[in-house]
């Protein structure tokens, strides 16, 4: 085993000058010396191209091409490379200086135990820093989405490494996946002895109207299903493997039942008997779920929806979401987790957030112990 691997950093760019420069000198002042650095400008019509020929050291490989999308310019980079390691990076974030240190320490310690290796990622909106993620999986990931649908398992592009053998066997990229086309590498390359996330941030996501993270345009529902479940579908049927994501838009009648909405009923009525006012921590599918189905009942008491990247255009019970960093707890007796899968990440985060000035209530889950609110 090399103990100072060779690395290919590969960064995609498309009409990102005004953020690329930090991203190339992020890499550049990295501690690890032992990498080159592939950049692919996907037909940039900004000033890309001028601030990319700025940057003459020898360790850059400049490819300029026609614009294709984002999985054209993974295929580009990764055919250029020579790297044992793969290192991705898109050109509006940036990494800590340590970051491909700390992804040799952990190569050298995981030897070929790994598909997919992340590291935590610090979101930078508009100067305020919080986690991408404040939980994350490893291990067999594939059988969990698999058998609990849970997709939010990986960090964004720049959060990500794969060993050059596992690339090989997934690449190339479809090259519909113009956008996200990280979510066919994840997904694909943790078939090869799974996901090792490191419990450390390496690196920023910057958060603004352009990035998938940022636009409230981009549906990942529709996404999923019109664009990336059919892919890996057939990469899956390639391989062998008896296992299809669902291509169809999944329906709600499974959730509709009556015993289901009884129980939801009772439950309502049990939380707000102790909590008249009561706050609701999540908004994504399932919370847009349940304000659907129960989209009268108790709708009195919910005082506020809120979410670490609030959708401004959605509304739920009538109320738009917001940012807990900017919420009063005095608003509310009670926050319930607002899922049916990931209550644990969300009561960490809520008591990150919060601490113990709320109580924190799971909807599948008995009321904890008084005191109530009088």
């Amino acid at each position: 085993m090399n103990a100072s691997p060779f690395i290919s950093v590969l960064i995609n760019n498309y009409n990102y000058g005004r953020f690329i420069a930090q991203c190339v000198e992020s890499v550049l002042k990295q501690t690890y010396t032992n990498y080159e650095l592939i950049i692919v400008d996907d037909g940039s019509t900004d000033d890309s191209v001028n601030v990319l020929e700025s940057f003459s050291d020898p360790r850059i490989t400049k490819i300029y091409k026609k614009n294709g999308g984002q999985a054209s310019a993974f295929n580009a980079g990764f055919e250029a490379s020579k790297g044992r390691i793969i290192a991705f990076l898109d050109s509006d974030d940036w990494w800590l200086p340590h970051k491909l240190e700390t992804i040799v320490k952990w190569d050298n310690f995981l030897g070929s135990s790994y598909g997919v290796l992340q590291h935590m990622t610090t979101v930078w909106d508009n100067g305020k820093t919080y986690p991408f993620h404040h939980a994350m999986y490893s291990g067999d990931c594939f059988r969990l989405s698999a058998s609990q649908g849970i997709l939010g398992i990986f960090v964004g592009t720049s959060g990500l490494c794969f060993r050059r053998e596992v690339l090989e066997k997934v690449m190339p990229v479809p090259l519909q996946l113009r956008i996200s086309a990280d979510a066919y590498l994840t997904r694909t390359c943790w078939l090869f002895n799974g996901v090792i996330s490191i419990p450390e941030s390496l690196s920023y996501y910057r958060k603004h109207n352009n990035a998938v993270f940022g636009n409230s345009s981009y549906s990942h529902n529709k996404f999923h299903h019109n664009v990336l479940f059919p892919v890996l579908n057939q990469f899956y049927e390639k391989t062998g493997l008896d296992f299809r994501f669902s291509s169809q838009q999944p329906e709600r009648k499974n959730h509709s039942q009556v015993l289901h909405r009884l129980m939801l009923e009772n439950r309502l009525s049990e939380v707000t008997r102790a909590y008249p006012r009561i706050a609701f921590f999540g908004a994504g599918q399932y919370t847009e779920w349940l304000s659907d189905f129960m989209s009268d009942y108790k709708k009195e008491h919910i005082t506020a929806i809120l979410d670490d990247f609030p959708d401004k255009t959605k509304a739920f019970w009538g109320l738009t979401p917001q940012n807990p960093i900017d919420w009063d707890t005095s608003q509310a007796d009670a926050i319930i987790l607002s899922s049916d899968c990931k209550q644990e990440m969300m009561r960490k985060r809520c008591l990150d957030l919060f601490g113990e000035a709320l109580p924190l209530i799971d909807l599948y889950e008995g009321l904890p112990e008084g005191p109530y609110p009088k």
